[in-house]
């Protein structure tokens, strides 16, 4: 498993206080064996221990520059968002 960073919401770092719509998270990996992404994964939470999920893509082939997902954000709610990959081998 490969290091993500410069993980964006919508060319935002870190968005909180903004209504967006639609969601497109963006991030670069570092550290993978392979020499591409294969699989990634994006986990969204209203808790910081990801108890409470509410958006789950699975594992699947995610775009790292510009990943769009339906959901719908609610009002005054603060989301915490997980990223993993996973490189070619």
């Amino acid at each position: 498993m490969g290091k993500i960073y410069a993980a964006k919401t919508n060319h935002i770092t870190n968005p909180v206080g903004f209504y967006l719509k639609p969601l497109v998270f963006s991030w670069k990996v570092k550290g993978c064996r392979g020499q591409n992404q294969k699989h990634a994964r994006i986990v969204i939470s209203k808790n910081k221990t990801f108890t409470d999920i509410c958006y789950d893509t699975g594992e699947t082939e995610l775009d790292s520059l510009s990943t769009r997902v339906e959901f719908e954000i609610q009002p005054y709610t603060r989301y915490y968002c997980d990223n993993r990959c996973r490189g070619s081998d």
